[in-house]
């Protein structure tokens, strides 16, 4: 991929930077509210948001448990 970084930490900035710089380049907005969702929408489906999340497949591979505060 070509990222530049000697560390974990660069490599990952590297990556992020790279994911962003693309993100731009095809014009996909970054933020729900960017892509024309109002916030009072969001807050109103949120619960429901959260429950798909949680039985998202991909969920059960985080590596953070995504009940704890932590």
């Amino acid at each position: 991929m070509g990222l530049q970084g000697k560390t974990n930490g660069e490599l990952v900035d590297s990556l992020i930077t790279m994911v962003k710089n693309l993100r731009a380049k095809v014009e996909i907005p970054s933020t729900l509210k960017e892509f024309g969702v109002p916030e009072i929408l969001f807050k109103a489906h949120l619960d429901e948001i959260s429950e798909f999340a949680v039985q998202d497949p991909c969920t059960s591979t985080n590596p953070r448990d995504i009940l704890s505060n932590k």
